[in-house]
Parts: C-alpha cells; sequence; structure tokens
C-alpha cells in the first residue's frame, strides 16, 4: 500500500466507493474492514490482535 496518495474530496462529491466495495466479494471486504480496524486500534490499549469479548452472567432472582 502507499501511503503517499491520498486525496481530498468534498462530503458531497459523489464517489464510486460504494459501487466498488459492494461488488467485491465479502470476504476481499472482511480483509478490508480487518486492516482499518487495524491501524484504529493499533496503538489504542494494544489491540493489535483482535478485540476482546466480555460476556458476563446474570441471575434471575425467582419469585
Amino acid at each position: 500500500m502507499n501511503k503517499k496518495v491520498f486525496s481530498i474530496v468534498s462530503l458531497k462529491e459523489k464517489s464510486d466507493d460504494t459501487k466498488y466495495w459492494r461488488k467485491q466479494p465479502v470476504s476481499k471486504r472482511m480483509k478490508a474492514l480487518e486492516f482499518l480496524r487495524t491501524i484504529l486500534y493499533k496503538d489504542y490499549h494494544g489491540a493489535t490482535s483482535r478485540l476482546q469479548r466480555v460476556l458476563s452472567i446474570a441471575q434471575q432472582k425467582t419469585r
């Protein structure tokens, strides 16, 4: 990936990105999503491998 190339566009400007990504297979979209997640969380609390899943079980009182 070339990190030196980028463009600045208006949010009101139409883009072909949506059409492009909808044509891509799910596996490619998921890889791109994981890539963006890794970049976002790279130095954020050391969550580079995976986000932690938290599970707690609540006991319901009987009436």
